[in-house]
């Protein structure tokens, strides 16, 4: 019985970072092709990884509480043509690590950072739960790096104190269990 086989390499570095092997037109089909490229940067003292995509006007894509920059990829990817998509790693998410002390005004004022360093300005902004707070955050500081907002399933309360304790201690619950 014949079968086709298709290798799907993940290149970072020069170097072969991932690689997976799939049986099957069916798999061949599912299998996902991104033309991002993966870069990271250090913004006052946070490094930040992200993919950026296409060209054209530029929409930034900041995800939610436990997800990574991935949450977004469907969405890029039936955009097509005419944006440039940039979807962030937040802080203590996928390749982006935490830094005590940072909280989400900070996170906004790196990224209206890189949106003027990177001539991105005014970019639209969509942000998914905790990200669509930054989202709100950045507008509010730096008008001038937005162009439009557009927020799914977020809230734009203020973060609680006494809700940070609780939060911090089922992130690394999560963490040290995976579940």
């Amino acid at each position: 019985m014949d079968s086709d086989y298709a290798i799907r390499f993940t290149i970072r570095g020069g170097r072969i970072a991932r690689y997976q092997i799939f049986e099957d037109s069916l798999l061949i089909a599912m299998a996902r092709h991104s033309d991002a490229i993966a870069r990271q940067a250090r913004l006052n003292e946070v490094l930040y990884g992200w993919d950026d995509s296409g060209c054209g006007r530029t929409i930034i894509f900041l995800h939610g509480l436990f997800l990574n920059r991935q949450f977004w990829a469907p969405v890029i990817d039936r955009l097509g043509e005419g944006h440039r998509c940039v979807a962030f790693d937040m802080p203590g998410h996928g390749v982006s690590p935490w830094l005590n002390g940072l909280d989400l005004d900070g996170i906004a004022d790196d990224l209206a950072l890189w949106i003027v360093e990177n001539g991105a300005a005014p970019a639209t902004i969509v942000g998914h739960s905790q990200g669509g707070m930054i989202a709100l955050r950045l507008a509010g500081r730096h008008p001038d790096a937005v162009k439009r907002l557009v927020l799914v399933n977020t809230s734009a309360r203020p973060e609680y104190p006494e809700r940070i304790d609780a939060w911090r201690a089922r992130r690394g619950a999560l963490l040290d269990t995976g579940s």
